[in-house]
């Protein structure tokens, strides 16, 4: 059986340390991800949120000093978070504006009743 030098074991170690503290650092940032799109929103954002087994995209219409408004989505998802594609951009309710104070979002958010935000 072959022996691999000390030298070349070190190799081999540092590099799976260094891949292991990559996707360590990856998965750390995706939360944050998340958590700037609510500390920063931009119009445009979806916001899909969750009440159970329900989810309920929002789109932010407008942006006001301690609020956000949003179209609400004509129809809602069950059992799953939906992915961005199957959400279509003719189906919002621009009649009428749902109204949340910036503190309530945050609020939701360290809940877990944000289940993704989507930003094109």
């Amino acid at each position: 059986m072959a022996r691999i030098s000390t030298n070349r074991k070190s190799v081999i170690v540092g590099f799976i340390l260094l891949v292991a503290a990559t996707l360590f650092v990856y998965w750390l940032q995706r939360p944050s991800d998340i958590r700037d799109l609510v500390e920063k929103p931009a119009v445009g954002d979806i916001y899909v949120f969750e009440a159970g087994d329900i989810f309920a995209p929002m789109k932010v219409n407008r942006i006001e000093a301690d609020q956000i408004v949003f179209y609400q989505y004509i129809y809602s998802f069950a059992d799953a978070v939906p992915k961005r594609i199957q959400i279509r951009d003719d189906e919002w309710d621009e009649e009428y504006d749902a109204i949340y104070d910036r503190k309530e979002i945050k609020r939701l958010f360290k809940e877990g009743k944000i289940a993704i935000i989507y930003r094109d």
